[in-house]
């Protein structure tokens, strides 16, 4: 259901977006130190944010990758065919997602969630307050990251085809909060903890392995 609902959102997003008068085939930039007062949008093209920038909106991309410096404020950051990196220190007051692609939140950097379908999602020294959710992406928490809900992982549309386990990785004095919930019944899931590394609430349909 996950899956289906955010191929949905892409396809909406395209018309939204072509109906709004969005660019179509352009990377959008926002220097450094600067203020943007509304939402950033394209279809073909990256986002780029720079160190110490704000952006009063969100950004949003079909086709591109979206990459936020140091120290910057967004509200969300969306794409469907692309990664996202949030650079140290910065805030997301919203959410971070995409489709396909791997989402990366530097340290001292927080989101209020976090999710994708395909790719890892690592934070380091990141926080998440609420829930950090995929289906086919591992994840990993490094370097005092916290997850204040909890990480899901959803329901597969047709058949997963993975061969190896989606393996989810606390290190460093990293913290889930809430649970780990496995809604796929045809994966497996390992959950590796070291390093003082905890997960305050319960673990359904995953093998935990403390090292």
């Amino acid at each position: 259901m996950k899956q289906r609902n955010m191929t949905i959102m892409g396809l909406l997003l395209v018309t939204a977006m072509l109906g709004t008068g969005a660019s179509l085939n352009e990377s959008l930039r926002v220097p450094a130190g600067e203020v943007h007062d509304s939402d950033l949008t394209t279809v073909n093209g990256s986002i780029t944010v720079g160190d110490n920038s704000e952006v009063k909106g969100e950004c949003t991309t079909v086709n591109g990758s979206i990459k936020v410096g140091r120290d910057a404020k967004v509200e969300e950051l969306s794409t469907v065919n692309g990664g996202v990196t949030v650079g140290e220190g910065t805030v997301v007051s919203r959410d971070v997602q995409t489709v396909n692609g791997s989402i990366n939140l530097n340290s001292g950097s927080r989101a209020a969630s976090v999710s994708n379908i395909n790719g890892q999602i690592k934070l380091q020294g990141a926080e998440v307050d609420g829930d950090v959710s995929t289906i086919n992406g591992d994840v990993d928490l490094l370097d005092g990251s916290r997850i204040g809900g909890d990480i899901i992982i959803e329901e597969h549309s047709g058949k997963n085809d993975r061969d190896k386990p989606l393996k989810i990785t606390l290190s460093g004095d990293s913290v889930i909060e809430g649970n780990i919930i496995v809604k796929e019944e045809d994966i497996d899931v390992e959950v590796h903890i070291s390093d003082g590394s905890r997960v305050m609430g319960r673990v359904e349909g995953a093998t935990v392995i403390d090292r």
